[in-house]
């Protein structure tokens, strides 16, 4: 996977511990990936589904050190 350089600041990326691309492809994903990295447990894809007060604990958390 070749990620642009933008993504590199400030960035946050949030997988579902079941998430629909797969193990595989979340460790490939995270070890290039040099922003903030969450997988939501006990979730699929659809984390605003599956579990959204910890989504939104992850999202507050995220824009708290964006400011």
């Amino acid at each position: 996977i070749s990620l642009p350089s933008t993504l590199m600041r400030q960035s946050l990326a949030i997988f579902g511990e079941h998430d629909i691309y797969g193990t595989k492809t979340m460790q490939s994903f995270q070890s290039r990936f040099k922003g903030r990295f969450e997988i939501l447990s006990r979730s699929g894809h659809s984390g605003w589904i599956d579990q959204p007060v910890r989504l939104m604990q992850v999202l507050e958390s995220f824009y708290v050190t964006c400011l």
